[in-house]
């Protein structure tokens, strides 16, 4: 996925959650819960991009991913 598609699918799925403030406005004025629920689902988004990356490079580790933890 590109940077543009997934810039596109996060605005989307923060608008979804009624998240998309924290982020359109820099935080001014957002509640920190909500702050962090942007950036709870940026980060899961963010590791299953990095998983799918990590899936189709197959197991010869010359994933940039090899040694990471990325269970959730």
């Amino acid at each position: 996925m590109n940077y543009h598609n997934w810039a596109a699918l996060m605005k989307v799925m923060l608008q979804a959650h009624g998240l998309w403030e924290a982020v359109s406005h820099g935080g001014d004025g957002v509640d920190f819960t909500e702050d962090r629920m942007a950036l709870e689902v940026s980060i899961e988004e963010l590791i299953g991009c990095l998983k799918a990356v990590e899936e189709r490079r197959g197991p010869s580790g010359s994933s940039s991913t090899a040694g990471l933890d990325l269970s959730v």
